[in-house]
Parts: structure tokens; C-alpha cells; sequence
């Protein structure tokens, strides 16, 4: 009922649009009107014959003249909604007995060009109305195409139409300035009144990015881990809240939305590189505790020009009600691929925040987790359509290849389509730069594998549970009420690794009335192969070498910790169980005690906001320098996640980084510590490769590790 009245209501709106219609003026911001009256600004039809069409095949099809009747004629209007252009397509003609003109049906080829534009139904074939998604990408390929006399507007229609073509000028006019310094050298001057810091001034390609993320309502910072992200918007803030103060007289409200365990990173940050005087407050603490630092942050302070708060994803949704209060100048999501799950209450929030900013900004140093999808979120966190799309099923269809699987049940990702277009559009919104080409004097990572032999114990223990995990997965997909997923299966198999790890997880069991009479408590391995060698491997380094060491699981942590303290190895823990204030402490004494040689931490709570070089960077250079340095991380353990594994590599490896890191993978041959190391390290595997388990159970349920042996593969 509701889809035939929205037809209905479309199809009216257009058919009694009338025939010819003057178009007013179009009101637009004040920042597009200037660009576009800059005599060098590049038109759209320019940039899109020059930059767009000629990019493949693909795009040259797309772009290729309508060869229309010279009668065709279209009209533009919205739909009720706002969020479409609803096209009514038609031609002229003369009646034979006088002069007056008539409407008709188009052309064929009207039809045909209307097919290239991805979102839009017909929703009437006489007259012929489409409706199309209200995008630059609907916006780009009409005004390429047609003839500008040829179109007539509805007036809210053509301020919608232009605003979309003037923000896709202003947006490639960036483009310009990214691909000037990458392939040119070129660093463009920023305005008068930027102060960069005195004693940390921004790197050239920080000032790039700066440059391209000033006065914009949206723009990503897609940079490697470790080329410093944080400065760059510490030194927008800063700029914007210096202007904002002296014209409105107001201080400046940002918002910081960042992982729990990167909000005291946050405040350090700002309180290391801000130039203006501002307050800062982390949300944290209960919700009574929440609601007073809230209000605090927002009384009036004449010495202050900007008000940061920096708060969690999670007190984003708890604290919904009290963030929605305030009408925020910018929006920082640090760690953005965190909102990757277009159906999650996250995004959801998200989405309504968005609304509240008036600029809004993403930071990751990997957008993509599992395939190129991953990027709909963080390009519509930007703004509503900067995806070029109206919604996540419209970009995965246009910019995804698929096959129905067997049973019919679900579209298997076979590959991608549309490259061009997707990369022209990250070109536009991100500012994406990789470690190599920001800091190509930085030390390099190598790599190397540490392989072990395990106890005939735990050897046994392994071949029992990779037994019972084939017999479950076996009778999971036989279960046919019951979906099994590819995460359900990888997930399932990782208890194979806390086995390798060093320890057996016994389940719970309960009798008939329900009381516990056993299990539900872990056994650790002994000996461990894994924990000697690694003992004696610390005892053996030099007093200036500093290690990291990281596992996925929490035992092994607490299980390292006692060991460690038993041996006399100073270390330090860093985990989801870690408290605030021990996070911090922990990050200062690894890197400011010259005693504290160690640093255990999971990647899922370390991986972010830590800079973990094994020195404070003050020291260089001074009479305090106590020489130390992180040589090495070795990896004891780790899950499938390739963020985790990527993001937590790069917390030695970064700005003040004096030496080559060592990385090593600690493995026993033939085991899922192998497939793990071998999916995680191999980058030229797409995330989405991963999903397709056959491969991966077929290795490592099917693999014995031999007594004995350090190479090959036995299978059965």
C-alpha cells in the first residue's frame, strides 16, 4: 500500500510539473559559491572527460554519448522524501495542423542511458518517470551527459542538483592537492592565521592533510599506523577554534569519539601539541560521574577557545540523550573501521550524531577489515550520500561480484567491480598516505618465524580436540536449522590455539540437577616448550633491548606474569582487564624505566593508541637518553583478525622509531599457529578469502602434528 502510494505521488508530481519552468537562483554555502567563481576551478564536465572516463574501460563505457533525439527532454524534480531526483523523460512535438507542441514519449535511447545510472526504478512508463538516488554519482552522470537546456528543474530539485556538483568540484579540487604532493612534491601554503607548534611542527604531509581537511564537512585521514594521524586534527581544532572564537565569540565544540583504551592517549595528545588554550574532558566513570563532567566541560571560560570532550563508542549509545544536546563544529571518530557493521546499534547512533555535526572527520589506518565494503559506513559517516549511494545493498551490488551458493541461501563475493570509480571517490574524501611514503627514513620491520616442538601431551590433547572440532563442525552443518557461518567456524577452531598456546580450557558439566560437578576451569601445560624457550630468549638479550610480546588470550597473560615474576624479567601487562590508570602506567614505565624490559599485551586492547618504542622521545639527544629501544615483538598467539595483527605490529614502529623492529611468529609447524601466521602475514590475502573456510578446516583438521618434526606437513 505505501509503495503504490509513493508511485502514485511521484508520478503526480512530476506529470503536473509544467512543461517549461524558470528556475530561480540558487542559494548555495558560501565556501562552493567562492570556488566556483575561481577562473582556474576545473568544470565537472572537464574533470569527468579528463580524471573519471578515461580510467578503464569501464568508465569509458559509462561516460559514452547519449545519442538522443534532439526533441528529448528531461525534467527533474524530488520525491517527498528529499533523498531522490525524480526524472520525468519525455520529447516534443509539433502537431500537424499548428504549431503547438506537444508531449511524447523519448527515445530509446533515454531509456538505455538512464540504465547506467546504479540506483533507480521506473515507476511509470506513460508518462516515463524514473526515480534515481539524489548522489554526486546520479548528479555527475546526468550533467556529463545532457545537454544543460535540455533539463528543466523543480527549484529545490536544481539547488540539490548544484549543490551536489559544486561539493564534487570542491572535493576534487583536494584530489589535486593530494595527488600535487605525492607525485610533484608540492606542499600547499596554509592560511595566515595557522600556528603550527613550536617544537613539534607538523610533518610535510601532515600539513597536506591539514590542508585538505580544513573548513570541510568531511574528510577521512586513512594513514598507516604510526604516521600520526592525532596532530593533524590537534592542529584543525585548534585553527578552526582560533577563527570560531574571534568570529562568533564562542568557544569551539568538538567531539572526540574514540576505542575505551585511547581516550587518555587523546587528552595527552592535545595537551602535548594544542597551540590555544582549551579545555579537555574525558568522559568516563558512572553516569552520574558522566553527566557532571559533561556539564563542566561546558561552562563558559573566556581563556579557553575550544571545548574537546573525548568519549567512548559505547557512551555514545549509554549517553545518547546528553550528547544530542549540543550542535557539535567537529566530529572525530578515531579507529573508524569500528563502525564497519551497517546494521550494528552503533552505526545507528552514529548515523543520528552525524546529523548533530557540522563537520565530521574518520580515522583509520585500516578501513578495510574483511573486503571493500567495510567502506560504506565510513564514507556515509562523511555525510549522507558521500558514498555515492542511498544505501550499504546498492554499494555492495554496483561495487561487487557475486554467485548464488549451492543451497540457494546466501550470494558468495567472487570478486569486484567498478574499481575506478570507488578509488577516484577515496581519492576525494581520504587523505591516504602509507608509512613508506611519509617517513621512508623510518627503520624497517623484518620478519622471521621461531618454530617448536611439542610435548607428547599436548600433542595428544591437540589431535583429541581436532577430533571432537571436525565431529561438531561435521554435525553443525548437518543441523540444517541451524546457520553456520564462516566466523562461527574460525572462531570454533581457535581452540585449538589455546592448546599451542599453552593450556586446556575444560567446558563445564552439570548433572541431571544442574549442579556443577566438574570442569569449567583451565589446566595449563606442563612443561611449556613455548614459555622456556622464551625465558631463556629474555634472559639472553642485551640490557638495551626491549621486547613485546602478544597472545589473544588472557591466561597465557596472567600465566607469562607469574612465570616472568618467578625469573626476576621486569615486565609489564596490558589487557582488556587492565584499568585506566594502570594503562597509562604501564605505557610510561616500558617506555621510561630502563629496568622494565617487557611488555605483555592483547593486541585487541594494545594494538591502538600506544607508542611503545622502549624510550621516552624526549630523551634523544639529552644527558637522560638511557638508550634502550624495542628490538623485538613476538607474537605468542593471535586470532584471525588482520586489524589486530597490523595495528598492534606498528606500536614500536612509528615517528620516533631509532632502530629496525624484529617480528616473530612462534609456532608449532603443522598446527593452527601455522594457518594463523600464514593468513595474517601474507597481505597480498584478501580479508574475504578468509571467509571461505574449506581450506582452512581441510589444514588444520586434517593436519597431525608428528612428534619430531619441525618442517614439512603430514597429512592424513
Amino acid at each position: 500500500m505505501n509503495r503504490k502510494k509513493e508511485k502514485s505521488s511521484d508520478v503526480a508530481k512530476a506529470a503536473s510539473s509544467p512543461l517549461k519552468k524558470r528556475n530561480r537562483s540558487v542559494r548555495l554555502p558560501l565556501v562552493i559559491k567562492t570556488f566556483c567563481q575561481e577562473e582556474k576551478s576545473p568544470t565537472v564536465d572537464l574533470i569527468t572527460k579528463r580524471f573519471i572516463e578515461p580510467l578503464n574501460d569501464a568508465t569509458r563505457r559509462l561516460f559514452r554519448p547519449i545519442l538522443y533525439a534532439k526533441t528529448d527532454r528531461m525534467h527533474i524534480s524530488l520525491d517527498d522524501s528529499g533523498k531522490h531526483f525524480v526524472l520525468k523523460c519525455y520529447a516534443l512535438a509539433k502537431r500537424w495542423n499548428s504549431n503547438e507542441m506537444y508531449e511524447v514519449g523519448p527515445s530509446w535511447s533515454v531509456r538505455r542511458f538512464l540504465e547506467r545510472i546504479p540506483e533507480r526504478k521506473i515507476i511509470s512508463y506513460s508518462p516515463q518517470i524514473w526515480k534515481v538516488a539524489g548522489t554526486d554519482f546520479s548528479a555527475i552522470l546526468i550533467n556529463a551527459l545532457w545537454e544543460r537546456e535540455r533539463l528543466e528543474f523543480d527549484d529545490d530539485a536544481k539547488i540539490l542538483f548544484d549543490f551536489l556538483l559544486m561539493r564534487f568540484l570542491k572535493q576534487t579540487q583536494n584530489s589535486r592537492i593530494k595527488a600535487a604532493y605525492k607525485l610533484q612534491g608540492e606542499i600547499p601554503t596554509l592560511p595566515d592565521d595557522f600556528i603550527d607548534h613550536p617544537k613539534k611542527p607538523l610533518m610535510s604531509f601532515q600539513r597536506v592533510a591539514l590542508a585538505t581537511q580544513i573548513n570541510e564537512d568531511g574528510a577521512n585521514l586513512w594513514m598507516e599506523q604510526g604516521t600520526g594521524k592525532t596532530p593533524i586534527i590537534i592542529a584543525r581544532i585548534n585553527l578552526e577554534a582560533r577563527r570560531i572564537c574571534k568570529k562568533e565569540n564562542r568557544m569551539y565544540r568538538s567531539l572526540v569519539v574514540a576505542p575505551k583504551n585511547m581516550r587518555l592517549n587523546w587528552r595527552n595528545k592535545l595537551i602535548e601539541f594544542a597551540v590555544n588554550p582549551g579545555k579537555i574532558t574525558v568522559m568516563r566513570g558512572g553516569k552520574l560521574d558522566r553527566m557532571k563532567l559533561f556539564v563542566e566541560a561546558f561552562k563558559p571560560d573566556n581563556n579557553c577557545e575550544y571545548i574537546v570532550v573525548i568519549c567512548s563508542y559505547e557512551t555514545v549509545l549509554r549517553d545518547w540523550e546528553t550528547f544530542r544536546m549540543i550542535e557539535w563544529d567537529l566530529c572525530t571518530l578515531d579507529e573508524s573501521h569500528m563502525i564497519k557493521g551497517h546494521y550494528t546499534k552503533r552505526w545507528k547512533a552514529l548515523q543520528k550524531l552525524r546529523e548533530l555535526c557540522n563537520s565530521r572527520t574518520g580515522l583509520t589506518g585500516t578501513p578495510i577489515a574483511n573486503n571493500l565494503f567495510d567502506t560504506w559506513t565510513q564514507l556515509e559517516w562523511l555525510g549522507e550520500g558521500l558514498s555515492g549511494f542511498t544505501s550499504y545493498k546498492a554499494f555492495k551490488k554496483y561495487y561487487g561480484t557475486f554467485v548464488r551458493s549451492g543451497d540457494g541461501q546466501r550470494d558468495i563475493l567472487t570478486g569486484y567491480a567498478h574499481l575506478p570509480l570507488l578509488q577516484e571517490r577515496f581519492s576525494r574524501l581520504c587523505f591516504m598516505i602509507t608509512r613508506d611514503e611519509a617517513m621512508p627514513e623510518l627503520p624497517k620491520k623484518t620478519y622471521d618465524i621461531e618454530e617448536f616442538e611439542m610435548t607428547s601431551f599436548q600433542r595428544e590433547a591437540y589431535i583429541k580436540l581436532q577430533k571432537q572440532l571436525a565431529f561438531e563442525i561435521a554435525q553443525d552443518k548437518q543441523n540444517t536449522s541451524k546457520r553456520i557461518t564462516a566466523d562461527h567456524i574460525l572462531t570454533k577452531l581457535l581452540r585449538l590455539s589455546q592448546i599451542t598456546a599453552g593450556y586446556i580450557k575444560w567446558d563445564a558439566e552439570y548433572d541431571d540437577d544442574g549442579l556443577l560437578i566438574g570442569g569449567g576451569n583451565v589446566q595449563f601445560i606442563e612443561p611449556n616448550p613455548k614459555v622456556d624457550a622464551l625465558v631463556e630468549h629474555l634472559k639472553n638479550k642485551k640490557p638495551t633491548e626491549k621486547t613485546i610480546i602478544w597472545t589473544n588470550w588472557v591466561p597465557v597473560i596472567k600465566m607469562l606474569h607469574a612465570r616472568f615474576d618467578k625469573e626476576g624479567i621486569k615486565h609489564v601487562l596490558y589487557y582488556g582487564g587492565t584499568s585506566d590508570k594502570d594503562r597509562e602506567e604501564a605505557e610510561r614505565s616500558y617506555n621510561q624505566d630502563p629496568e622494565v624490559r617487557v611488555f605483555i599485551g592483547n593486541p585487541a586492547a594494545g594494538g591502538t593508541g600506544l607508542d611503545l618504542w622502549g624510550y621516552w622521545p624526549d630523551w634523544a639527544g639529552t644527558d637522560r637518553d638511557r638508550g634502550t629501544n624495542t628490538t623485538q615483538e613476538i607474537y605468542y598467539s593471535q586470532n584471525w583478525s588482520m586489524i589486530h595483527r597490523s595495528q598492534s605490529e606498528d606500536r614500536p614502529v612509528r615517528k620516533f622509531t631509532r632502530v629496525s623492529v624484529q617480528i616473530t611468529d612462534w609456532i608449532f609447524p603443522n598446527t593452527i599457529d601455522e594457518e594463523i601466521a600464514i593468513r595474517v602475514l601474507d597481505k597480498a590475502v584478501s580479508a574475504a578469502q578468509l571467509q571461505d573456510v574449506s581450506v582452512i578446516m581441510r589444514r588444520i583438521l586434517d593436519t597431525i602434528p608428528m612428534a619430531g618434526e619441525s618442517n614439512g606437513q603430514q597429512e592424513q
